[in-house]
């Protein structure tokens, strides 16, 4: 029929066994055995598209040994051997890299007729992405890079990893991300047939789900400079990647830094003559947030809903690394001086893009040559909401905080929103009491049902 490429073997020891079938005058390969170092290799002119580039759609295999049984009714199993140590670890994988995809491990099993890849013990898998784990689209396609300790099963639809399963992308540092889990399932938008050895589509993710001590690490860069960093921990999380939603089981716990001049919550005080310079103030702003229940959001609208005894915490401070607790608010500092804690049942978290909301300042900084993506914090907390800072505590029905602002609404719904302030620690405690208190303590400013305003000396 049609002439195909051929398919290169090398290996230091080959066995054939042929059967010979007299009748029709045919010899048909029944198994193929190579131990040693072993290479097979298939070239096609077929080309994959990722993303905005195409790449050659070629097979390779390598190792220490391979297996290839074939039956009359063209039933095929290749089992391809790597080298491992008395522990179990890999050390010289065996490789199957198909097209785009790289599947490596000590014990690799593909069954061409039922459409399966499955590897015992250690392994990875890898393929290059169009977007990285948050859902962010790349100029240029990174490497997604599976690794697992137990087993892994792919049926060119779904893969499935077991045991200690680390996931990462990295595209010329520009965006890290890490996750962890110890069971995960990935869905691939169109299956990929293994037994064609043309056509085979790039592999597009849909779906990815992660169970079992769920850790996630995202970092992002502006050329070498670190400028946003995410740590998330729970039990379970899903995401779509082909819409960003994604959804998780808590109790779980998120921390987020991000690189940009911090909003005062206190106000400025004046500068005096013959007194030193203050010193430089904290560049980061850090932000933590606790649920016991779930979360839904979207990873490209940038926002999340956290419910069941929400708590967050937000603070200046001077590197990505540094925490802060609602312990830390009774400290006679700056940082909390500046930090606020929130307690709801339910919590809405959204990280609106400033630029889209100041296109003045965009244009401006972009004339200047400094523009860069800056992200503020914006919360809506309602069901049982409670609001404390060093010199302010607030209970109320609902409460929104907008972080470019500084400021806190109070909403009473059956019953009046309650805001206690001091001018400063040890200060004299002033109540008020409304429907609607608008709040922004670095002015101070307290303005009640939109009318009233008292600025000052509260």
């Amino acid at each position: 029929a049609t002439p195909q490429d051929p398919l290169y073997v090398e290996s230091d020891e080959l066995r054939l066994m042929i059967a010979h079938d007299v009748g029709r005058g045919l010899l048909d390969l029944r198994e193929a055995e190579g131990t040693g170092a072993i290479r097979i290799d298939h070239h096609s002119p077929e080309q994959i598209k990722i993303g905005k580039t195409t790449t050659q759609q070629e097979l390779s295999v390598t190792g220490v040994g391979f297996l290839v049984r074939q039956s009359e009714q063209g039933d095929q199993t290749v089992t391809l051997v790597g080298r491992t140590a008395e522990n179990g670890d890999v050390t010289e994988p065996a490789m199957l890299e198909m097209g785009t995809m790289r599947f490596g491990g000590g014990l690799v099993t593909l069954d061409r007729r039922n459409n399966v890849i499955t590897v015992d013990g250690p392994g990875v898998l890898a393929f290059p992405v169009p977007v990285d784990l948050n859902g962010e689209e790349l100029d240029e396609p990174a490497i997604l890079e599976i690794k697992w300790r137990e087993r892994m099963t792919f049926d060119g639809l779904q893969a499935r990893f077991f045991g200690a399963v680390q996931a990462s992308t990295e595209s010329d540092a520009e965006s890290i991300s890490r996750l962890e889990c110890e069971e995960m399932l990935v869905e691939l938008v169109r299956r990929v047939m293994f037994e064609q050895q043309s056509s085979r589509p790039s592999p597009e993710l849909k779906f990815l789900t992660c169970r079992h001590h769920v850790r996630i690490d995202a970092y992002t860069y502006t050329g070498t400079s670190l400028t946003s960093r995410r740590h998330a921990e729970l039990a379970e999380f899903t995401v779509d990647r082909q819409t960003g939603k994604f959804t998780g089981t808590g109790p779980g716990a998120v921390d987020d830094w991000t690189f940009d001049t911090p909003v005062r919550l206190t106000p400025q005080a004046a500068p005096r003559a013959n007194q030193p310079v203050n010193a430089k103030q904290p560049t980061w702003r850090y932000t933590h947030l606790k649920f016991h229940g779930e979360i839904t959001g979207n990873f490209t609208e940038s926002w999340a809903e956290l419910a069941d005894r929400v708590e967050v915490i937000t603070a200046p401070v001077d590197k990505p690394s540094q925490t802060f607790s609602r312990h830390d608010l009774s400290g006679q500092t700056d940082q909390a001086a500046n930090a606020a804690w929130l307690g709801c049942n339910r919590l809405r978290v959204t990280f609106p893009d400033v630029g889209s909301q100041h296109g003045a300042e965009e244009a401006s900084a972009s004339r200047s040559g400094t523009r860069s993506r800056k992200r503020q914090l914006e919360l809506l907390a309602y069901e049982h909401t409670e609001l404390e800072g060093q010199v302010f505590h607030a209970t109320a029905d609902e409460i929104t905080f907008d972080e470019h602002r500084g400021r806190f609404i109070l909403r009473g719904q059956g019953r009046d929103a309650r805001l206690h302030f001091q001018e400063a620690p040890g200060a004299p405690i002033n109540t008020t009491e409304n429907r609607l208190i608008e709040f922004i303590p670095s002015k101070p400013s307290i303005t009640l049902d939109g009318s009233t305003g008292l600025n000052g000396g509260l």
